[in-house]
């Protein structure tokens, strides 16, 4: 009898119109943010002593005393003029003689050479260099830290380390 009622049941699928639903499943993946654990940077600064090359000049100046002897009609004034070794200044020097009558002689002139000598000399400074130090903490670390006051988020200047997120 069972066989009948099969027999039925499919003559009456075939007579009427059958659906048959289908069904698709889908997926979706996402990225969620969770909270791993903590980076904590601090920096240290390092005073590294070391020897710079530094170009100087000194001023060396020459005096020279040279007799001239030389009756002048008028004095002339002080005059600076370029030679090979340097800048020269002459500085005219008077005296008056009496003879039956007045004369102005140039006694001498006085001659300043000032020559500019350059070197190199090492002068010792102190350079100042920073070093970052990251240092990755675990979630028990991280939670520990947010109970002690919150965890850090930047550097306040000093060379305290500091947590921050990664």
């Amino acid at each position: 009898m069972a066989e009948g009622r099969i027999e039925e049941e499919a003559r009456a699928a075939t007579a009427e119109e059958a659906v048959l639903r289908v069904v698709e499943e889908r997926a979706r993946v996402g990225v969620e943010a969770r909270e791993a654990g903590l980076v904590r940077v601090s920096t240290r600064t390092e005073t590294v002593p070391q020897e710079l090359s530094v170009d100087l000049a000194d001023l060396a100046v020459e005096v020279e005393r040279v007799p001239v002897g030389r009756v002048v009609e008028r004095a002339e004034a002080p005059r600076t003029e370029e030679t090979e070794d340097g800048e020269l200044t002459v500085l005219p020097v008077y005296e008056e003689r009496a003879v039956l009558l007045t004369q102005l002689v140039l006694v001498e002139e006085v001659r300043v050479l000032r020559r500019r000598i350059a070197r190199r000399a090492q002068v010792p400074v102190e350079l100042r260099r920073q070093t970052a130090v990251v240092e990755r903490l675990s979630p028990d670390a991280a939670a520990q830290a947010g109970a002690e006051g919150g965890a850090g988020h930047g550097h306040d200047g000093h060379d305290d380390p500091k947590p921050s997120h990664p």
